[in-house]
This record gives C-alpha cells, structure tokens and sequence, in this order.
C-alpha cells in the first residue's frame, strides 16, 4: 500500500452523502487513488453539542468539537460539582476511541452513549483522569449521542476540554 499526501480544504456540505475532490501529490506522473477511506474527519458547525454549564460565552459544548486547537468547552461556577459535556451525532455511530485534550481535567469521568439522549449505556469509567491528552482505545460503544461525565475534579477550577474527538 503506497502512501499519499493529499491536499487538504476546508468543506462545507448540506450533510449526507458528498462528492469531494481532493488534490493527489503523487510521484510526478498522472497519480490516481482508488477507494480511498477517510479515517477522521471533522466538520466545523457540523455538530450538536450541549454541556451541563458554561463558564461564558466564549466557552460553549461546541468549541470542543470545531477542530480549532484554540477554543474550548468550560464549565461554569460554582466549580466543584460534577458536569456533562455531550455531543449529538445526528445517526447511531460506532465508537472505538475518543481523545479527551484537556484543558482542566477531570481526575474521575465516565464516557456513555444514548440513542434517545435520555438513556445512558456507560462504555468507560476512571478514576485516574490525567491532564493534557488522554487517549481511551478499545472501547465498544454504538449510539447517537456520546457524553463525557466528569465527576471530580483533578485542578482547582472547573472542567474545560479543548478537543473531544471520536474515532
């Protein structure tokens, strides 16, 4: 299997089924790729996001979801109490493995996926939360909703995530 770099554009689409064309940086000849998978891809303003509180404004559910490394969920005062952050896939997705960048972390949180927003299965739980980068692998999860539940806090602020990403 060859690898390509291909050249990256920012979409925008009306949802469903979408025809992109993506520039191929081959060997130099006419380079043709066929059934090309695209392993991740995230869609800014694509996504429903919700959290239980926010700190203002400028920290809203859905700045942990808009692919910009700079913006982030973070939840309101009074700190201390525990916060959900969720997210709404719009159809039922398989998930194998979120990465949580933190921003504050939570030292104990659960992952769990809904199919109706109001029934939650628990596909994780920890109490060894850590700060910076977590990534949670081999995970057999299947809903429309995902939400991340953080329970204790591991800083003295709130909660804040600036990345939440599904795979």
């Amino acid at each position: 299997m060859d690898d390509y770099l291909v050249d990256c554009y920012h979409l925008r689409g009306s949802g469903g089924s979408q025809t992109i064309r993506l520039g191929v940086l081959g060997n130099g000849k006419n380079t043709t790729v066929e059934n090309l998978k695209i392993w991740r891809m995230s869609l800014p303003g694509k996504v429903q996001a919700t959290a239980s509180s926010i700190f203002s404004d400028d920290f809203t559910a859905d700045r942990a979801f808009d692919a910009d490394p700079n913006t982030r969920w973070s939840s309101g005062r009074p700190y201390g109490k525990p916060e959900w952050l969720q997210v709404d896939f719009e159809a039922p997705r398989v998930i194998h493995k979120v990465v949580i960048r933190w921003e504050s972390f939570a030292k104990q949180y659960e992952l769990l996926v809904s199919d109706d927003g109001r029934m939650w299965t628990p596909i994780y739980k920890t109490d060894q939360g850590k700060a910076d980068e977590e990534t949670i692998t081999g995970l057999e999860g299947k809903g429309r909703y995902l939400r991340l539940n953080c329970l204790t806090r591991g800083t003295n602020n709130g909660f804040s995530v600036w990345e939440l990403r599904v795979e």
